[in-house]
Formats: structure tokens, sequence, C-alpha cells
């Protein structure tokens, strides 16, 4: 990634571009960090070097917020509905990550695991309250 973020200089009209190679990278990035982590793979990452990728990936989510915010403004879309719509894309991908998990092997019950089902479980249960009310509703009509 660095041959990416070298240049201060960089014209705008490279932006997408670099955009796509960083995202790709990531990617990559996450796919080798999801890899279920031995003693050897631990010792070989750097723990100064994971705080400050971390940090430089906090600080470009906080940018890119700004970013997303003043677009949904320009654009005259309610802030409130891409928050929600960007929200509900990332939850989709960590269920679908979670998903893949479970597919692989078997999910370990804990009370980590245990609080998470019981909030899934309690959105399910107010979906469906909502779409069997606002059917009967319209049914009503």
């Amino acid at each position: 990634m660095e041959s990416v973020l070298q240049s201060d200089s960089t014209p705008m009209s490279t932006l997408p571009k670099m955009i796509q190679v960083a995202t790709r990278e990531l990617r990559e990035i996450q796919q080798q960090l999801q890899c279920t982590p031995d003693k050897s793979t631990l010792a070989y990452l750097d723990s100064q070097a994971l705080h400050e990728f971390k940090a430089a990936v906090d600080f470009m989510r906080q940018l890119l917020w700004a970013y997303i915010e003043a677009g949904a403004g320009k654009k005259e879309q309610n802030l409130n509905d891409a928050v929600r719509r960007l929200r509900l894309e990332r939850v989709t991908e960590m269920l679908q990550t979670i998903q893949e998990d479970v597919k692989r092997r078997q999910l370990a019950h804990n009370p980590t695991t245990e609080l998470f089902l019981h909030a899934v479980h309690e959105i399910a249960d107010a979906a469906m309250e909502k779409h069997v009310t606002r059917a009967a509703t319209l049914h009503k009509r």
C-alpha cells in the first residue's frame, strides 16, 4: 500500500484509482488477518506496526465519514437515512463473515456468543412484529 500513498501532490484525477487499489490491498490484509492466528503468526506481527496501521485506518474512517456526510448534504439526501444504510451494509458484511465462520466450524458457546445471539433474536422479533403490524394495517384498508 506504500506505493499508493507515497505522493502528497497526487492529482485528484488519480484518486479513484488509488482508492480502488487501496481497497483491494486492505481486503487482502483483512483476509490474512482473519486466518486463525497461531503463535508463529502472532510472533511475526509487529505490535507497534499494528497499532500504527489501526490509527491510520481509524483516521481514514473519520475522514471518509466527513466526505459521506458532505456528499449526502450535497445530494440533498437525508443524512440519517444514509448513515442507517451504511450501518446496515456494514452489519450485513459482518453477519456474512460470521455466517462463513459458522459454516466452517461451530460458534463457541460463551457469554459473548450468547449476547450476540440474543441481540440478533431481539432485532428479528422486532422486525417481524413491525412487518406483521404493517401488513395488518394495510390489509384493513
